[in-house]
């Protein structure tokens, strides 16, 4: 087991939504993917604030090291907490 395995990204939860919280989140995401998936080549991390549904959606486009010739795209919406506006 890896207890450190994953992202902090919990501890922005109760942050607020702005800009910094972006910054941050895409920080938290690229450090995670460098340390855990350094097989996956990665063209584009996008994090977009999204404040009529109180998240975040990251974007990750990247090339799958088994399958290089197709760029995957997977969307997340992450939810925040509760007076983050």
């Amino acid at each position: 087991m890896h207890p450190e395995f994953g992202t902090p990204l919990r501890q922005l939860l109760f942050e607020p939504a702005d800009s910094i919280l972006v910054k941050r989140t895409k920080e938290i995401i690229i450090a995670a993917l460098n340390k855990w998936e350094p097989r996956v080549s990665f063209k584009s991390i996008d994090v977009i604030l999204d404040p009529e549904n109180n998240s975040l959606k990251v974007e990750l486009v990247f090339r799958d090291p088994e399958n290089i010739k197709d760029i995957e795209k997977l969307t997340l919406e992450l939810p925040l907490g509760e007076g983050t506006k």
